[in-house]
């Protein structure tokens, strides 16, 4: 009687965990990544995956284009950016423009956003020449891309 009580118990407590662990594997198939957007490996030019990403600094980059034009270098300051993108939420610590990471030198800037834990998209201009590239973080290259016509 004693024996069958026991057994009952592991069985029940076995029933428990296999549930409890089909429940993670299902959630963890059906919800999206905890960190933003897993590292993807095979992208390529107009990937439908990162155009989103990189059609929310068309209006930053033209802003900042328009300023190179006119003072043949790139916005150097906090106050700067703010009067260049008077819309836009930037914080003066890192120098994000919503959500971009700014960096420039005389040449040029570069706008870098995190997707995830690991990858980030990186939109460059050095002297009238501009790309985007991938990286995924993860060790493998980064790739340049064309992600906007």
């Amino acid at each position: 009687m004693l024996a069958r009580n026991w057994l009952r118990r592991i069985v029940l407590g076995m029933g428990v965990l296999v549930s409890v662990y089909l429940g993670f594997v299902v959630f963890n198939a059906l919800a999206s990544f905890p960190g933003g957007m897993r590292s993807i490996n095979n992208v390529e030019d107009h990937d439908k995956r990162l155009v989103g990403h990189a059609q929310r600094a068309v209006p930053i980059i033209a802003q900042l284009k328009e300023h190179m034009d006119r003072n043949r270098r790139p916005p150097s300051s906090y106050d700067e950016l703010i009067a260049v993108l008077p819309d836009s939420n930037i914080t003066p610590d890192a120098l994000s423009v919503d959500g971009w990471r700014y960096d420039f030198d005389d040449t040029g800037f570069t706008l870098r956003m995190k997707l995830g834990w690991d990858p980030s998209l990186t939109y460059t201009l050095n002297r009238k020449v501009e790309h985007w590239i991938y990286d995924p973080g993860d060790g493998t290259p980064a790739t340049t891309l064309q992600l906007l016509e």
